[in-house]
């Protein structure tokens, strides 16, 4: 065979049969003999092959034979190379590498691997090592895994033959010198990959399969250890072993995930056997790999032993020097593995410390190699990694463990305890320069876990001392990768910690470092830690420390205090939260205000924030006596308030916070003047009182029997109870301003439609609440309503539901109070509305509040059949025992409202209806009402203490604030029941003074301590009735005759136009007030004098008129409330007025028996039309009056028929009569004036028929209505 050029050789294997004829012409020769250029022809076939392979795709039986071309070239090429010398080193090897890549990219991974084992063969261990020898191996390895690679996403390969092809394509790498030497070879790491990958593609790896991986490590081991035995020395074959060692315990750890356990097993001895014969020592790896096993299969099986972590434990113990390299901690992270993986939670506290004695050798290897390889920092972050691994897993396991109760034996909490504290400050020194925010943050959550189990078994000290490591290290500016609530949970540990173990000022110290370590965050998430602030404090209060609960956030801090923002917005997070405490915190909120006041000076910029400040300041001031440590009054501090805010410049940024803030100024200006005059009003009554018992009575005579000292003590208590009421509408009128104006710039910030932009939506709601009740305390349901509506609006704008269904519930209250139940039915369904829209789960006091008031409504309306089920809901409700003052007074409200019902008759409350309501152990109305009193007089002592009755009682501001309502609301009830001249003007309001505004920390003046109330003494002052003396009038015609009657007094807005706009006759129950005086006027003319028959008539018209005149202004005021419910707008308010005016001008006519009696016919149809067109069943009596009345002039005609009197009408039917001998004179003059008033009732009778024109009678009576 002739030794032809390149050329003629490329196009003898331009197809596949002059490829197998050439075939068969090489072998023939290679089979005799080559000659001298054999090596020449072998070259050149092998290059034609080359670009043949090259120019492609060819196809695959073309291919297959240019590759058995190939080889039989190379053998030839390997016998000529013996008798002449190689002209470069690497020659062929290169051009073999060229045919593999060629046959990759061909995608013919069996062809490709075929020549790849010829490459593989020919990189003999007897060559000598050139320089690109390691970069020849790491390309030949590169072309085959990215051949597999692509091969996999086409699935081309079954599972077992791509890990074939895979190991075989690790195996170059293992003949890289330099990778093995350093131990930086990445045949582990490839291995890991290839066998995660085979297991995922067999999904279930079957015995077949681990059979087949442990046949292929074998095969590898076998022939990498052979070639590098024969080429090297024992160092590298060392260093091999131990890298095969690791790709070993690779495939192990795929086996026992699989559940092949004794296959693993069995493999690893036969494994270790091999390469003790090889190295000359035990192979540690293998030996560790086997207890991982075994570990794994006792865990797997759920049993626990300790054996294999102390046998680990012992032969790193005993290992010498750094042997092993990475293949030991790949054997230490296969037992950490097998631990982790277990099927049941939490090790026994025996086997726990086993693996923690394993762990402590394991963790000190790391700690030595890392001594050695400091200057390779992959390396040393390598090591780092694993280092804070294992102690981040030794915690997990520990918490586990501690889940799971098996460390209930101190002895062994306390040494495991002993591990974990000693090992937290070595992982957060590691993880100080590893950088790795994960581990870090599972560490963090890692040692929270382990404190808060041991909070949680309330062993204080020891979690304490637990967590207070890691948050040492997360002060020094290490929390940038943690979420604030990981960053949270450790301090909120060691604040709570230190709170139970009885270490108020330590924990108050934690709260701080906790803030520092917020950093820039500080002021988005400082509620947490200041609220356990405030509660730490709230400890020091039952512990009477009074230096610890006195202390402010700017105390805390001392010397190195943040930037003036964070501590405004850190002391306005301390008064929030005093603000929300249960208990009296004056003291405190004091202090915090005046660190605010100091910070926003006279002449700061903070003019605005110092207003706000000073409001809140007056809040505290209001009600504590501070006067030892403040100048000024509560007054004092709301206008001073008002003037720095009228001072403020209003921008369209600031005008919705400014409006708010002078709102809020003027609220409080409103409670403080109040307040002030209370105050003023209690000590003038304490001078008069010590007055009147310091002064003798000169004229005071010694009673005849007790029953004159009981009338004396009467009338004593009846002049101390009136000498302290004063009355001045226009005084009140002065002093309710504020509280009006507060109302209209609340109202302007609702009418843009938009959401207010003020300080604090929630704080804005509640203050326009309280507006509203003191606007109903003071008898304005008008302004009450405006304001209830205003809060509402706010709430629905803020989302809360709850908060608006509350206020719209007190709308309908006031609503029912004025008499209209279509408005109160509107606003009741909006409110059902906005609550069905709250998520809030259980029942809450405003659901049932609604549903009390829906029974109101049909109460109102006359629908008592519909009411009960309601009102029976509410008390089964509020039967159930709630510890809630909002449910003792909405309990009080419900008995209220069960008095109205079971006041009905049977025709309106049938006996069944009744036994529903009487099931919840209420009997009768007075039952029901008695025990809606005691209720309310408990909240009362509750709230207020026994000051209200004019003791010391201790009491908290917004228990004041309650008091002073039902003070304000008592006095203003009071007020509008008088006209305007009766008593001085008592309510003038102060002018302001110059005061200086420069409060200093300290406490309120104490209260010397006074004694608990006995409940039922108390209770007893409080439900008894103080009857009021009055002069009896003389009806016996033999007394002496009466003084000279005084002159009349007559209300002048009486008078008052049907429109006019004065207090008496716009607002309501002014209005009702002096309708009702009037109505009693007349009633008390009457009884006094029978003759004065025109006045009282004048009067009881008076009143209808007023009566017309107060609904007609109500129903023009509720129509600009509500335009949208124009017909609906029909009030009642005064129908229980009007009702009883006709029953008393019927009972009037009756006993005055007038002539012209033809008018008492049109009171008592008048009447009996009026009641019939009202719904309300409280009407009944007044109808069965009327009735009644009718009942009796019908007798009067009918005698008058008869010409009798109206006794012997029936004196023929009765069964008895008196005896005539038995009437002494008395009788005998009662009858002459019956005989006279019958006659003249006969008369008025006969003169009724006669008046049939309306003119001939008398001009009073065309009035009626």
């Amino acid at each position: 065979m002739k030794c032809l050029k390149v050329e003629e050789y490329i196009k003898q294997t331009g197809t596949a049969e002059e490829t197998r004829h050439l075939i068969q012409e090489l072998q023939r020769q290679v089979s005799s003999h080559l000659g001298l250029q054999g090596r020449t022809l072998c070259d050149r076939v092998i290059r034609a092959c080359n670009h043949q392979l090259g120019v492609g795709p060819p196809d695959s039986e073309h291919i297959g034979l240019l590759v058995k071309l190939v080889e039989l070239s190379v053998f030839g090429y390997d016998r000529c190379v013996a008798a002449e010398a190689q002209s470069s080193p690497l020659y062929m090897e290169k051009i073999l590498f060229h045919i593999v890549k060629k046959l990759s990219s061909l995608k013919a991974p069996a062809l490709s691997g075929h020549v790849a084992a010829l490459l593989f063969n020919r990189l003999s261990p007897t060559q000598q090592v050139q320089d690109d020898h390691g970069v020849l191996v790491r390309s030949c390895f590169s072309v085959l895994w990215n051949e597999l690679s692509a091969a996999k996403d086409e699935k081309l390969l079954p599972p077992q033959n791509r890990l074939g092809f895979q190991l075989q394509a690790l195996s170059f790498l293992l003949l890289d010198v330099d990778a093995a030497a350093s131990f930086s070879s990445k045949a582990p790491k490839y291995t890991e990959e290839a066998m995660v990958e085979f297991e995922r593609s067999c999904g279930s790896v079957t015995l077949e399969d681990a059979a087949f991986v442990l046949q292929e490590m074998t095969e590898i081991f076998n022939r990498t250890t052979s070639s590098v035995q024969a080429r090297q020395g024992s160092d590298l074959q060392t260093f091999n072993l131990y890298i095969l060692s690791e790709m070993m315990l690779l495939a192990v750890k795929m086996l026992c995930r699989a559940g092949h356990h004794s296959l693993a097993l069995g493999f690893l001895n036969e494994m270790e056997v091999k390469v003790s014969e090889r190295v000359g020592r035990r192979c540690t790896p293998l030996v560790l790999g086997k207890w991982a096993v075994t570990a794994h299969s006792e865990m797997t099986a759920g049993r626990q032993n300790g054996q294999p972590f102390t046998e680990c434990a012992r032969e790193l113990r005993s290992l010498p020097g750094e042997v092993g390299g990475q293949a030991l901690l790949e054997g230490c992270g296969l037992v950490l593995w097998a631990v982790e993986s277990r099927s049941e939670k939490g090790l026994s506290g025996p086997v726990l410390l086993a693996f923690y004695s394993f762990l402590e050798e394991y963790q000190e290897r790391i700690l030595k190699m890392l001594d050695k390889t400091s200057s390779n920092h992959l390396d040393t972050r390598r090591l780092q990694q694993t280092l804070c691994f294992s102690i981040y897993q030794s915690f997990v396991f520990a918490y586990e463990s501690m889940l799971a109760s098996q460390l209930e034996d101190p002895d062994l909490l306390q040494r495991v305890l002993l591990y974990c504290q000693s090992t937290a400050g070595l992982l957060m020194k590691e993880l100080r320069t590893l950088a790795n925010e994960n581990l870090f943050t599972k560490t963090v959550v890692a040692v929270s876990n382990i404190a808060c189990g041991l909070y949680n078994r309330h062993l204080y000290d020891q979690a304490f001392t637990t967590v207070e490591i890691l948050c040492r290290e997360l002060c020094q500016d290490h929390t940038a990768a943690l979420s604030v609530d990981r960053l949270n949970r450790p301090f909120m540990l060691a604040v709570q910690t230190s709170r139970r173990a009885g270490q108020l000022d330590r924990a108050l110290q934690w709260v701080i470092l906790w803030l520092k370590a917020l950093g820039d965050d500080v002021t988005a998430n400082m509620s947490e830690p200041v609220s356990l602030w405030v509660k730490t404090k709230t400890d020091a209060v039952s512990n009477a420390d009074e230096d610890i609960r006195l202390r402010t956030l700017r105390d805390g801090f001392g010397p190195d205090v943040p930037d003036e923002h964070v501590m405004l917005c850190l002391l306005e997070e301390e008064l929030r939260a005093y603000k929300n405490l249960p208990r009296d915190t004056a003291q405190e909120r004091y202090n915090t205000l005046c660190d605010l006041l100091d910070i926003c000076g006279e002449d700061g910029s903070h003019r605005h924030l110092r207003a706000v400040y000073l409001c809140e300041m007056a809040q505290v001031v209001c009600f504590q006596d501070f006067g030892e440590h403040t100048d000024c009054a509560a007054v004092d501090f709301t206008r001073e308030a008002l003037r720095l805010l009228q001072d403020e410049l209003e921008t369209p940024e600031n005008s919705d916070r400014l409006k708010d803030d002078k709102a809020h100024a003027e609220l409080w200006l409103f409670i403080c003047s109040l307040e002030k005059r209370l105050q003023e009003a209690m000590e003038s009554d304490r001078k008069q009182r010590e007055l009147r018992d310091q002064t003798p009575c000169v004229n005071a005579q010694i009673g005849n029997n007790d029953f004159d000292f009981e009338e004396k003590q009467k009338m004593h208590d009846s002049s101390l109870v009136y000498e302290g009421l004063h009355f001045n509408l226009a005084a009140e009128k002065e002093l309710c301003q504020p509280l009006e104006r507060a109302l209209d710039m609340w109202s302007v910030l609702l009418k843009n439609g938009a959401q207010p932009s003020v300080r604090n939506i929630k704080q804005t709601c509640s203050s326009v609440a309280v507006a509203a009740a003191l606007f109903r305390l003071m008898g304005k349901p008008l302004k009450a309503l405006e304001a209830f509506r205003c809060a509402a609006e706010f709430c629905r704008r803020s989302a809360d539901a709850l908060g608006c269904a509350a206020a719209l519930g007190q709308s309908v209250s006031v609503l029912l109070d004025l008499g209209s139940p279509e408005l109160a039915l509107a606003q009741l369904e909006e409110a059902e509305k906005m609550l069905s829209s709250d998520s809030t789960e259980g029942s809450s006091s405003v659901a049932v509040l609604l549903i009390l008031l829906k029974a109101q409504y049909f109460y109102s309306i006359g629908q008592v059949d519909r009411g009960v089920p309601c009102l029976c809901e509410v008390l089964k409700e509020v039967n159930d025992v709630k510890q809630s003052k909002k449910w003792y007074l909405l309990r009080a409200q419900t008995l209220q409202v069960c008095s109205s019902y079971l006041n009905l008759d049977a025709a309106q409350l049938p006996q069944t209806q009744r036994s529903l309501i009487t099931e919840h152990g209420i009997r009768t109305p007075d039952a029901a009402l008695y025990e809606s009193l005691k209720l309310l007089c408990s909240l009362l002592v509750t709230l207020v203490g026994k000051g209200l009755y004019g003791n010391n009682g201790s009491s908290s501001d917004m228990c004041r604030v309650t008091r002073d309502e039902s003070r304000a609301g008592a006095d203003a009830r009071g007020t509008r029941g008088m006209q305007d001249r009766f008593g001085p003007d008592f309510s003038a309001q102060v002018q302001r003074t110059d005061v200086k505004i420069k409060p200093r920390k300290g406490r309120p003046a104490r209260k010397p301590p006074s004694s608990l109330p006995n409940v039922e003494d108390d209770l007893k002052n409080i439900l008894s009735t103080r009857w009021i003396s009055k002069d009896a009038v003389v009806e016996d015609a033999v007394s002496s005759p009466p003084f000279k009657a005084p002159p009349r007094s007559w209300l002048s807005c009486l008078t008052h136009d049907a429109g006019c706009g004065c207090p008496c006759c716009s607002e309501p129950a002014l209005g009702r007030c002096t309708a009702r005086w009037a109505a009693a006027q007349a009633d008390l003319v009457l009884k006094q004098d029978p003759t004065e028959e025109r006045v009282g008539a004048k009067l009881h018209l008076t009143t209808l008129s007023r009566c017309k005149s107060v609904s007609n202004q109500l129903k023009r005021r509720l129509c600009e409330l509500f335009p949208s419910r124009l017909r609906a707008c029909r009030p009642a308010l005064m129908q229980d007025v009007v009702s009883r005016v006709y029953l008393s001008m019927a009972l009037a006519r009756l006993e005055t028996g007038h002539r012209k009696s033809c008018g008492l016919w049109k009171i008592l149809e008048a009447g009996l039309a009026f009641v019939d067109s009202q719904p309300s069943p409280a009407l009944r009596p007044v109808k069965a009056g009327i009735l009644g009345a009718k009942a009796m002039a019908s007798l009067m005609v009918l005698a008058a028929q008869n010409n009798c009197s109206p006794e012997e009408l029936c004196s023929g039917v009765w069964t008895w009569n008196s005896p005539e001998q038995h009437k002494d004179v008395k009788t005998k003059q009662q009858k002459g004036v019956s005989s006279a008033k019958s006659k003249a009732e006969t008369a008025a009778f006969k003169d009724r028929k006669k008046c049939q024109n309306p003119e001939t009678c008398d001009p009073r009576e065309r009035l009626l209505p």
